[in-house]
């Protein structure tokens, strides 16, 4: 129903950055690929702090004239930057019927890739704290982890569970 309103936090993925561009797209697919670019903005002034240590609070607003508003804020210094994306060049109704049918069909898809993609991130978090143990596997992350398997992931988050229990 609109109005609306949902929040989301996100983070850095790399160490000391101190700007994020923060992309919003419209769609029902899992990937952005599957999407369409509304808008973009940078948020400057972001903690610098290792990488996946800050958090940007990220709120989606739209109102009863299908005005979206985008809002990202950092939790510790509070450093904000928002866009506003009117309703008009957007998706008609019709556009809009066929983005949803076009996402059930893929929905197979785009499960698999949500859960590679999680798998990516709880990989990559469990690099990022296991010290001079992960070095190993930020090599293997860096050169196969893109092209990886659901299950070669998981693979490696059990050895290196295991490791740094």
């Amino acid at each position: 129903p609109i109005p609306a309103s949902k929040q989301s936090v996100f983070t850095t993925t790399e160490d000391w950055q101190t700007e994020i561009d923060v992309c919003v797209f419209e769609g029902e697919r899992a990937s952005t690929d599957g999407n369409h670019l509304l808008g973009k903005f940078v948020i400057s002034g972001v903690e610098r702090a290792k990488a996946g240590v800050p958090q940007i609070l990220v709120t989606f607003d739209i109102d009863a004239n299908g005005i979206l508003k985008v809002t990202a804020m950092d939790k510790v210094t509070n450093a904000k930057a928002n866009i506003v994306i009117s309703n008009r060049g957007r998706n008609s109704d019709e556009d809009i019927q066929k983005m949803v049918e076009e996402a059930k069909l893929m929905q197979e898809e785009d499960e698999r890739f949500r859960r590679k993609q999680e798998a990516r991130n709880e990989l990559e978090e469990l690099i990022l704290g296991a010290g001079d143990e992960g070095l190993p596997y930020q090599d293997w992350f860096d050169e196969e982890g893109e092209d990886a398997s659901e299950e070669e992931l998981r693979k490696k988050i059990e050895e290196l569970s295991i490791k740094i229990k």
